[in-house]
């Protein structure tokens, strides 16, 4: 069988390995001329950690990582707003910090020679013709034919748009600008700083003293920040001091990235012979520290479902069914989270500053945030996902 995956990002990569060790060809397209160890720090949450157990290169992905035991939340007054740990979901629980990068060559290292990858090739479309699917790519080329086409592009999907899925797509006015510097202040933790909605900013250790700084912020203030960074750095050093080391480090605007997100809604991820995995079909805000996690478990669970049913089709199929439930559940919570933590809303970070405190100090409430962090939570009504 020959099957096609756009898109080598993490969740396109672990679905390569994963299928190209069940004996299929796979074909791995990618727009970017070149890929390597880039990105920001992501959270390897405990669903990331287990798809990575059972792939068996958990033990090479955090060789250069951070043991993350809680996240903690303040204020900008310094008041406590969020604290929980792991282990009070799981005796010894906990997630990773560590470099998206490291990650990726750790999944791309795993590749064998059933992989062909092709570079600087941007998909633009899928056409189905009767059993078999063809793609094209933005120079009029095709390629295939193809048994299966996995779509993996991405937030800002060119396959998802240009497929017969109707969708509904939300631009979040907030983004955020990030940058990988070195700090010893915060250990062991994600420690985010709020002030209203307005601000959100945090810190990431991703081992070895690496760490991801993070600062909230709409594409007006990323440009009045980039006119005056001497003013923005007196000013985060005052909301933000646990970043001093960074924020000194930092000599140019120019070494800050900025990143915006975007919340989709898709009723269907099957058309024809085409399957939308990851953000191409499930994307949001970063505010609950899912979405490399959420990747690898589409990856795994599309996987599982075929050696069910040793067909692609019905594995697809049968995909869209178990995974829609969660999906949809992490998709419409970090929607309704997010005006909490970073809108332009007024008065939304006053309730979330008095509420957020007590209900983390009721014990079922607080249970249920601990489970949405492990990235294995089902639906609103509890339980978890089995690998």
């Amino acid at each position: 069988m020959q099957i096609a995956i756009v898109g080598f990002g993490i969740t396109g990569a672990a679905l390569a390995v994963l299928l190209s060790r069940r004996g299929l060809r796979v074909q791995l397209f990618e727009q970017a001329p070149n890929v390597g160890p880039v990105g920001a720090g992501i959270l390897l949450q405990p669903a990331g950690q287990e798809v990575l157990a059972a792939l068996g290169l958990l033990d090479s992905a955090l060789q250069q990582a951070e043991r993350i035991a809680e996240v903690r939340v303040r204020t900008h007054r310094h008041h406590p707003l969020v604290r929980i740990r792991y282990d009070e979901w799981q005796a010894g629980q906990c997630a990773y910090g560590l470099h998206r990068g490291r990650l990726f060559e750790v999944l791309r290292q795993a590749l064998d020679d059933r992989v062909q990858v092709h570079l600087n090739t941007r998909v633009k479309r899928c056409l189905t013709c009767n059993a078999n699917a063809i793609i094209m790519d933005a120079q009029g080329n095709e390629h295939g034919p193809f048994d299966w086409v996995f779509g993996c592009d991405g937030g800002g999907s060119t396959l998802r748009r240009n497929s017969a899925l109707p969708f509904h797509e939300y631009r979040y006015s907030c983004g955020a600008l990030w940058h990988i510097g070195h700090t010893n202040r915060v250990r062991g933790q994600l420690f985010q700083v709020t002030k209203g909605t307005q601000r959100l900013c945090g810190l990431l250790p991703t081992g070895d003293g690496e760490c991801s700084f993070f600062w909230g912020a709409t594409a007006d203030e990323v440009a009045a920040i980039r006119a005056d960074f001497t003013g923005w750095k007196t000013e985060a050093l005052r909301l933000f001091p646990e970043s001093g080391d960074i924020l000194h480090a930092l000599q140019s605007p120019d070494e800050l990235i900025f990143t915006t997100w975007r919340h989709l809604s898709l009723p269907q991820v099957v058309s024809g012979r085409l399957l939308l995995l990851g953000d191409a079909a499930f994307a949001s805000s970063p505010h609950l520290g899912q979405g490399v996690n959420l990747g690898l478990l589409d990856a795994w669970m599309y996987d599982q479902a075929l050696a069910s049913t040793n067909d692609l089709s019905a594995a697809a199929e049968q995909y869209a069914q178990i995974r829609q439930q969660q999906r949809r559940f992490y998709a419409h919570l970090t929607y309704l989270l997010s005006p909490f933590f970073q809108s332009t809303i007024k008065g939304w970070g006053t309730l979330r500053d008095i509420g957020l405190p007590l209900l983390c100090a009721t014990p079922p409430f607080r249970r249920q945030m601990v489970s949405v962090l492990t990235g294995l939570r089902k639906n609103w009504w509890g339980g978890t996902m089995k690998l």
